[in-house]
């Protein structure tokens, strides 16, 4: 009778572990943010648990970011404003997931030809190129590079087009990027 009852007690044990192994952590899809902007890391994770955050930027980690305790449904959410494409690692007694969040510069561009972006020093001598949307298809029409100050200069353009600059990757934490897109009344269509 005491090995049965301590078989079952085993058991008892073991279906304990089996359900919290499942009972992991884990984070919404990647995703892309403009540089400047936050993002707000949304998760799950056993009720009433608490979660600790850690990012991973271009090989450097930084110790436990940002802290929290998952509400009584599992749920739980950090705000982050990343500079470059950075790797965060959510993690609780029972269980660990990451997602990575990509950073594309902010980059204007005004119907006199200036592009502006931010952040200026990675993106000085970076090309910049002027598309315009032809038949549903964005078509290169110049290429021009930021100058130290975050400002490159393309063509003049004329109304009836439909305009947006394109930054191409550059690496170091930065993916590419596009502007708003300029209309040919000069409003801009928000994407």
């Amino acid at each position: 009778m005491k090995k049965y009852i301590a078989g079952l007690a085993a058991a008892a044990v073991a279906a304990a572990l089996a359900s919290t192994a499942s009972a992991a952590v884990h984070l919404q899809q990647p995703l892309t943010v403009r540089y400047g902007s936050s993002v707000v890391l949304h998760g799950t994770a056993p009720g009433g648990s608490p979660v600790t955050l850690v990012g991973n930027a271009g090989g450097k980690t930084a110790q436990a970011l940002l802290s929290t305790e998952a509400n009584p449904t599992g749920a739980f959410r950090f705000e982050v404003a990343p500079t470059r494409s950075t790797t965060f690692v959510a993690q609780s007694d029972f269980g660990v997931d990451k997602i990575v969040v990509d950073v594309m510069p902010r980059i204007g561009l005004r119907r006199n030809g200036t592009v502006r972006i931010a952040p200026v020093a990675q993106f000085a001598g970076k090309p910049v190129v002027l598309q315009q949307l032809v038949g549903g298809r964005w078509v290169s029409l110049m290429r021009a590079e930021f100058g130290r100050s975050g400002v490159a200069h393309v063509a003049h353009w004329t109304p009836g087009t439909t305009l947006r600059a394109y930054v191409p990757a550059i690496g170091g934490g930065f993916v590419a990027g596009t502007s708003k897109i300029l209309t040919a009344t000069g409003g801009l269509i928000l994407h």
